[in-house]
């Protein structure tokens, strides 16, 4: 399964690029606050009270008029010169 935090899901090397395109823009309450995946709550229990973050990104790509895996992909193979 593919996680979004910590560098996890089409990574490159040992800089862990996380692909942009599997990033959703939380605001600070759910990051760094009070329900913060970073801080406090931490990943897994998130996860149980917010639901798993691919279902979330799903849920997004959805919402948007482009497929957000597709774009990860094309980001995926330029940043490997493919």
């Amino acid at each position: 399964m593919l996680k979004m935090i910590g560098g996890h899901g089409n990574t490159r090397g040992t800089s862990q690029k996380t692909n942009p395109f599997y990033q959703i823009p939380i605001i600070m309450k759910y990051h760094t606050g009070e329900f913060g995946i970073d801080t406090g709550m931490g990943v897994a229990q998130w996860e149980e009270s917010f639901g798993e973050q691919l279902d979330l990104l799903t849920e997004v790509n959805g919402l948007l008029s482009y497929d957000i895996f597709f774009q990860a992909g094309m980001w995926w193979a330029e940043e490997r010169g493919l």
